[in-house]
């Protein structure tokens, strides 16, 4: 699955309160989803998760990694 990411973007819009043990890294969008969500990195594994009013659903580390090296261009 490919993600459109967004640094900083706008992620306080879907993730309004602090989730603990995770940063805010940006905001991310699934590829064929219509809704985007705040892009968080665990600071204890280092894994990427997508939160939206609470709900955080996992998400592909090397994919984010990959997306996020194009950013860096």
């Amino acid at each position: 699955m490919k993600y459109s990411i967004s640094i900083p973007g706008k992620p306080h819009l879907y993730n309004q309160t602090p989730t603990p043990g995770w940063e805010v890294v940006g905001e991310i969008k699934r590829e064929g989803e219509a809704t985007p969500g705040a892009l968080l990195r665990n600071l204890n594994t280092g894994l990427y998760a997508q939160a939206n009013a609470g709900a955080i659903r996992s998400l592909d580390k090397n994919e984010v990694e990959r997306t996020l090296k194009t950013l860096e261009k």
